[in-house]
């Protein structure tokens, strides 16, 4: 009898998960599909437009040819931008109808009005920008769901601590604009979230061969997130390196030989697995032969001119929006313009509780999840810090949302707290009742 009991336990729990996503996908998308109206119109989404048919029409004709992948019309949309968030967008535009062709070939002039770029046909015709919004509308519903998976994956009670990071990450007003614009932020947050899970599911690892085997598979995840944007390889390089890490050398593991094999094996394995997806989805990255081999230190130099490009927009050109000193203006964009005062109080809560916990673990010998928020809140923090040269507001999505889900863990912590002080409150008055009934 116990087996049938458990079965249809684990039956009820599972339509219950089930029902959980249906409603996470159902009210994410319903926000983000009618966000898509109101969003105001960004110069850049008609870069991203472009650039995203011209390249998807390359690949549907499967034409590879160097000098239409650099693409020297393409602007900055070109060359320096990785191509899958490009063919992201574009893929959007496959199976247009003929009455309403979708063909828009402009980019944006910053220096003119928004009038006077709709009079030179530099802004998309409506119906044109509805579809591309509407894929990162989509990507920003699977942004959602990731969350849902983190908060369930990262502890107790599973389906609260999912709900509130979905609705968290949903609540953030910059990662709602980025959903409902026709650019590639929502999917690089996408991976980004994808990222995450892959950590969780690397301290959650039985054995060293699991670890290899996952952490492979991450490098192909941070591949893909840098070849939408390079900075995906620049935070997700180091939030592996220190997942394995705390993964293999908790518990002693740091003494135990085989434990240092499979760290080097396992990293051998995701750097090889990254570099591999980053050349293979990147044409500009492919050499012809000797006497274009340069081209192999193509996604470096890739790195150098971003870091060139960025710096070229806040010195030469003014529009950096920086009102003063660099890391006090990071600093408030973080936790004063794009976040409130008790997402910072929950923030703050959520990591002292991961930290609190991680520790415990430890003294036990123990590799705990708890581990992964803070790591992925620090890289990003890191990779702000170290390499921000535009305080634009896209580049904060990702570590708003890294403090979304601490600040859920906080808030869940909150809930059990509150809980189990009503629970030990009505334990006690239960007596004092029954002595006075008697």
């Amino acid at each position: 009898m116990q087996p049938r009991q458990q079965t249809g336990f684990t039956s009820l729990y599972g339509i219950r998960v089930a029902v959980a996503v249906a409603a996470v996908a159902l009210v994410s998308s319903w926000v983000l599909f009618n966000g898509i109206a109101n969003a105001s119109f960004y110069g850049d989404e008609s870069g991203w437009i472009s650039s995203g048919m011209y390249y998807s029409h390359l690949l549907s004709n499967r034409d590879f040819t160097r000098a239409k992948w650099d693409c020297n019309d393409c602007k900055t949309w070109g060359a320096l931008n990785a191509p899958l968030g490009k063919l992201l967008i574009g893929a959007a535009y496959w199976g247009c109808d003929t009455p309403n062709p979708c063909t828009f070939n402009a980019y944006y002039d910053f220096f003119q009005s928004f009038e006077e770029n709709q009079r030179l046909g530099n802004v998309p015709p409506e119906y044109i920008l509805r579809r591309g919004r509407y894929s990162a509308a989509t990507a920003g519903v699977i942004c959602c769901l990731l969350a849902f998976a983190v908060g369930y994956m990262l502890g107790q009670p599973k389906l609260l601590l999912a709900f509130l990071c979905a609705g968290l990450v949903l609540s953030t007003q910059i990662f709602r604009l980025s959903a409902n614009r026709a650019m590639t932020d929502a999917f690089y947050n996408l991976f980004l979230l994808a990222q995450l899970t892959a950590a969780i599911a690397i301290v959650r690892s039985g054995n060293e061969l699991n670890i290899v085997a996952r952490l492979s598979f991450a490098g192909v995840l941070v591949g893909l997130t840098a070849s939408v944007k390079p900075s995906g390889f620049v935070l997700g390089f180091p939030l592996f390196l220190l997942v394995a890490v705390y993964r293999l050398s908790v518990g002693g593991g740091y003494k135990r030989p085989e434990s240092g094999r499979a760290f080097f094996s396992a990293a051998l394995a995701f750097v090889a697995a990254s570099i591999a997806v980053i050349y293979l989805l990147n044409p500009t990255f492919w050499p012809s032969g000797l006497s274009d081999s340069w081209r192999l230190v193509g996604f470096p130099e890739v790195l150098l001119a971003w870091n060139r490009y960025m710096t070229r927009q806040d010195v030469e050109l003014g529009l950096g929006q920086w009102t003063g000193n660099h890391i006090v203006d990071i600093h408030r964009s973080i936790f004063v313009t794009y976040s409130n005062l008790a997402v910072n109080i929950l923030f703050c809560l959520g990591l002292t509780l991961c930290t609190r916990r991680c520790v415990a673990a430890m003294r036990r010998g123990i590799a705990d999840v708890s581990f992964v928020p803070v790591a992925y809140f620090l890289c990003n923090y890191g990779l702000l810090v170290c390499f921000l040269r535009l305080n634009w507001d896209r580049y904060y999505v990702p570590i708003e949302l890294s403090m979304r889900v601490l600040a859920a863990i906080g808030m869940a912590g909150l809930a059990v707290a509150g809980y189990q002080w009503a629970a030990s409150l009505a334990e006690r008055r239960e007596p004092e009742s029954m002595e006075t009934f008697r």
